[in-house]
């Protein structure tokens, strides 16, 4: 009787690892285009806040100008900012255009 042998070679390959990798490195990729957008979006709130603020403040410094333009004193100034805020306020107009009306008038 004759002896046969026999060989037979089994190799198997794991191709999970890869494929894991590849979503992985996806979604790090998402979230990164995630993130820029993120950051765009709020460069542009925040840039349209920070306009805002600046024209805020300049219409104020405008406003407290024209006030002490027409004030004798720090006083008179305090009194009459505060009365025309108040009037501003009362008449539901803009305390800007209420100064305007009295330095013009006065």
């Amino acid at each position: 009787m004759a002896v046969n042998d026999v060989n037979i070679r089994i190799r198997a390959q794991d191709d999970t690892k890869d494929a894991f990798g590849s979503v992985t490195k996806s979604l790090g990729g998402l979230r990164s285009a995630i993130f820029s957008i993120q950051g765009a979006i709020g460069g542009l709130i925040g840039g349209v806040v920070i306009k805002d603020t600046i024209a805020l403040a300049d219409a104020y410094t405008s406003v407290t100008a024209r006030l002490r333009l027409v004030s004798a004193s720090t006083q008179e100034f305090t009194s009459v900012q505060k009365a025309l805020f108040d009037s501003a306020q009362n008449t539901r107009s803009s305390f800007e255009q209420t100064v305007n009306l009295y330095s013009t008038l006065r």
